[in-house]
């Protein structure tokens, strides 16, 4: 499975003032607001009604909703569990059609996937702009994970934070499907972006400016390949290069995989 992993440049005041009151607003009062519906069935060929909360899923992310800007950990009723069928003596393995043949699903698991949906199609659409490639399923807390960076996460407890941040914030909105790899994985505010670039300034990394244009170019040169083959230091500075641009807009970051920004946005 190929799954590429983006940084994008994240408009927080949006997704602060605008998806999250009008998430926590379906949740509350099952009302959906127009620009939500309109983003919603954007490109469908015909009407859809936007995903609702049922009343039992409704009481099981009632503290989610009450999160700061809804991070937070999936409730474990939402959770698949593998099928726990007992195999009787001399019965053949069975091979399962598809991952979801091997678990057991939640009753409301169907909704709580079209939910997550609807919130993901939301931020895609309204808060990403720009991104930058960071790999096949790479994740930001695999950036320390090579010779020359190992001091990177080890020893800087404010950096492995906001990586952590950046990783985990919309675990609840990801991981209720079996294959759960694709999706929002987190995001920083504005201020927190710009703790995030002065943290990285504190070692040694590539120099990218913090331009597009320099990463590609960047890339193009293969600058950032350390001792142990991997370009983890290239990738640490490429994050660096997009959260300085991002602070100079006033936008923060999202790391997501397989995310779909609106037209006219790009991945380099």
């Amino acid at each position: 499975m190929i799954v590429d992993s983006g940084i994008y440049l994240f408009d927080y005041r949006r997704f602060h003032e605008e998806v999250v009151p009008a998430i926590r607003r379906l949740h509350a009062e099952g009302v959906a607001e127009p620009w939500l519906e309109a983003v919603w069935n954007r490109g469908r060929p015909r009407p859809t009604p936007v995903p609702r909360f049922t009343p039992h899923l409704r009481e099981l992310t009632f503290d989610l909703m009450a999160g700061h800007d809804l991070a937070g950990a999936l409730p474990t009723e939402l959770f698949p569990r593998p099928a726990s069928r007992p195999k009787r003596r001399g019965e053949p393995r069975r091979v399962p059609r598809s991952d979801v043949d091997d678990h057991t699903l939640p009753p409301d698991h169907g909704d709580w996937l079209r939910v997550c949906d609807l919130f993901r199609v939301a931020v895609e659409e309204t808060c990403l702009g720009d991104g930058a490639f960071m790999g096949n399923v790479t994740l930001p807390g695999s950036l320390g994970v090579c010779v020359d960076l190992r001091g990177l996460l080890e020893y800087d407890q404010d950096l492995r934070t906001l990586l952590e941040w950046l990783e985990s914030r919309g675990d609840a909105w990801r991981q209720a499907g079996v294959d759960c790899f694709a999706g929002i994985y987190g995001w920083l505010d504005p201020d927190e972006t710009l703790l995030l670039a002065d943290a990285l300034d504190g070692h040694p990394l590539p120099l990218v400016d913090a331009a597009f244009s320099a990463v590609e170019a960047a890339r193009g040169a293969g600058v950032g390949a350390c001792t142990d083959g991997n370009s983890c230091p290239l990738s640490a500075a490429v994050l660096r290069a997009v959260a300085r641009l991002a602070t100079r807009e006033g936008r923060g970051l999202l790391w997501g995989l397989d995310a779909t920004p609106p037209e006219g946005a790009r991945l380099v």
